[in-house]
């Protein structure tokens, strides 16, 4: 994609870089307290690991910002400015539409696959442990964090794609979502 590297699906690991692993939680009570005690977690979508072969599994930030590194030796989580970049090479106004999935996505909102980068429509698992938007929507991870200065509450820069539309939001998420994270290869 351009002059970036990018992974083909979304990231599937259950141990962090250094080989520690990575909690998988379940209920909603647990998702919520790992959240409000800054511990990381993942899962998958409804809990149910076949729908892991399709989306992946979801982190919250607590996973994706460790220092023992969520992203395999080689690769690192993108920061907001370079999925500006990978929407500015296939195009903003489009952006949705040509890197969904071509399959999986309701009512015919299925995308275009461009360059085999399928994003599939995962929803997405809120901070009180519900799942949400499974074949409707999808949010993404990024690195980037900033402040809300109505609220002064730190969120991060993600990216959420929805199946009635052709574009590519930019979202501020909060830290205590499960998001998919799409990998990008480390400059050289």
């Amino acid at each position: 994609m351009g002059t970036q590297v990018w992974a083909a699906t979304n990231l599937d690991v259950v141990t962090f870089r250094n080989g520690d692993p990575i909690p998988e939680v379940k209920s909603n009570e647990e998702w919520e307290k790992a959240g409000k005690e800054g511990k990381p977690a993942w899962c998958y979508y409804e809990n149910d690991a076949a729908k892991g072969k399709t989306y992946g599994r979801m982190y919250n930030w607590h996973a994706v910002n460790d220092a023992r590194g969520l992203a395999p030796k080689g690769w690192h989580v993108p920061s907001n400015e370079e999925w500006i970049a990978l929407e500015n090479h296939v195009g903003v106004p489009v952006a949705g539409l040509r890197l969904k999935c071509d399959k999986g996505w309701m009512a015919n909102g299925n995308g275009e696959n461009f360059n085999n980068f399928c994003i599939p429509a995962g929803g997405y698992r809120d901070r009180n442990g519900r799942f949400h938007g499974a074949s409707e929507f999808i949010y993404i991870s990024g690195t980037t964090e900033e402040k809300d200065q109505k609220t002064n509450k730190l969120f991060i820069w993600g990216r959420g794609i929805q199946f009635e539309n052709k574009d590519m939001m930019r979202c501020g998420l909060d830290k205590e979502f499960g998001l998919y994270v799409r990998c990008i290869k480390d400059s050289l």
